[in-house]
């Protein structure tokens, strides 16, 4: 019985652990974007690299496929969209940062972050063991969970 009670504290911190961490995910995200402060122009610049390294990723299974699960993103979707959202405002004129490069207002550089916030619409919240690995049903599963989704 003693080892029961070992067992159940154990999953109680291993819980608590997991808790801590999410709150702390949670609370690395800004609810705004000041272009201003260093803190956030380089949470930016990571959610930028890491996102790009998912998508220049070919080593996982959805390689071949349209749609992928949201749990090969390094941050939450949402998170993401936010992110790229920011730079493109930054990009496009529509906000301004002494931090950031002006270099980067370009057409070119307008145009992958708005081709990589398409993408970002191909991560689906799905478990990845319910996605389908033939490119051809992963792309009508994917096409039935966004029409579903919409509704």
């Amino acid at each position: 019985m003693e080892w029961l009670y070992a067992l159940l504290a154990i999953l109680a911190v291993l819980w608590l652990l997991g808790w801590r961490a999410r709150l702390r995910s949670a609370a690395r995200f800004p609810r705004w974007y000041n272009l201003e402060r260093p803190g956030h122009v380089a949470l930016l610049d990571e959610i930028r690299e890491r996102y790009a390294r998912v998508l220049a990723d070919q080593s996982h299974e959805f390689v071949d496929c349209t749609f992928k699960p949201a749990s090969l993103l390094p941050y939450p979707k949402e998170e993401i969209r936010k992110g790229l959202a920011v730079l493109l405002d930054f990009v496009e004129g529509r906000r301004d940062s002494t931090l950031l490069d002006k270099h980067i207002r370009a057409q070119a550089t307008a145009q992958v972050l708005r081709g990589s916030l398409m993408q970002l619409e191909t991560f689906l919240e799905v478990p990845a063991a319910e996605l389908p690995r033939d490119p051809e049903a992963n792309k009508q599963f994917g096409l039935r969970w966004l029409r579903h989704s919409e509704k």
